[in-house]
């Protein structure tokens, strides 16, 4: 995702409930803010997982000033853009960032390392990373390193609490598939949370302002096929030649919280049904966001960017 800016509770001295400082994705929250293409975005966190099966109220300020509501909102290129975004059960969180130009946008690589029983700083930067195209095996560390700038720093949040993020340095974090706990900086327990899909939120911060944020899956221990559309990874066994693949949606117990059905290769977005939500292509971050619901997105066929061939 191409973006201007995001909050940073940290550095933008926005309200108490947004904050990078908790890696857990769990309840009701705003993720990120700015912009994107001259309009009003956001990471809107429901609560349930990477999908959101009612439309959060989102409330837009320039400057303290209303600016609109929704989605489609059109943001001038400077000031402080603040939000006000209401749950479907009526939960506020409110969040704002002073605009900045936005930076290139992000590029990563995943990788998988073998850690022992030592998890410091040093030994896991001992460890040697090995390039894998979406995954890790049972038992190994996933590395996600961002390719973002000297001078700017990457911040991560994983979905539902699932797993433990260990920094590494400003733009890489190890994921572990467990859950480890520390008592006064040393591993005080750790247990295996299991094979499947894990979700990170890289976000890139630069302290003016000029910040952006990309979802990132990872698969440990995958035993299914996988393709991957713009950082997240889809479960089905698709053509991905052309770069865009042709997918009727259905609501599933999956971590996106959809599945893509009769899945085949495209060469435009004629495929495409009209949305009430987003353009063609499809983005199925639009979903995680709270732009788009489940239900609105039940039977739809949409196209998606995909990477050829699985790398």
């Amino acid at each position: 995702m191409r973006a201007r800016a995001l909050v940073v509770a940290l550095a933008a001295g926005c309200d108490a409930t947004f904050d990078v400082r908790s890696q857990d994705l769990g309840p009701f929250r705003i993720a990120a803010i700015g912009t994107e293409e001259g309009r009003a975005s956001a990471v809107i966190w429901s609560g349930l997982g990477l999908y959101h099966d009612d439309a959060p109220s989102l409330e837009w300020t320039l400057d303290g000033e209303a600016l609109g509501s929704g989605w489609d909102v059109a943001v001038p290129d400077a000031g402080v853009l603040g939000l006000t975004a209401t749950s479907p059960e009526g939960v506020v969180r409110q969040a704002q960032v002073r605009l900045a130009d936005p930076g290139p946008a992000l590029g990563w690589q995943r990788y998988a390392v073998t850690l022992g029983d030592d998890l410091s700083i040093d030994a896991r930067a001992a460890a040697e990373p090995v390039a894998v195209a979406q995954g890790v095996a049972e038992g190994e560390a996933a590395r996600v390193a961002l390719d973002n700038e000297a001078g700017t720093t990457a911040r991560w949040m994983v979905a539902d609490g699932r797993g433990t993020l260990l920094e590494l340095d400003p733009r890489t974090v190890d994921l572990l598939a467990e859950e480890i706990e520390f008592d006064d900086g040393e591993v005080a327990a750790r247990t295996d949370a299991g094979p499947g899909r894990y979700s990170l939120l890289g976000l890139v911060i630069d302290g003016q302002g000029a910040n952006r944020w990309t979802w990132i899956d990872v698969d440990v221990g995958a035993t299914t096929p996988a393709f991957e559309h713009r950082g997240r990874l889809l479960d089905g066994d698709a053509d991905t030649s052309t770069g865009l693949v042709a997918g009727t949606i259905a609501s599933a117990e999956t971590p996106a919280g959809i599945a893509l059905m009769n899945l085949e290769p495209v060469t435009d977005t004629a495929q495409q049904d009209a949305l009430a939500c987003g353009g063609a292509p499809f983005r199925l971050d639009w979903l995680a966001a709270g732009r788009c619901t489940r239900p609105e997105l039940e039977g739809m066929r949409v196209v998606l960017e995909v990477t050829p061939g699985g790398e």
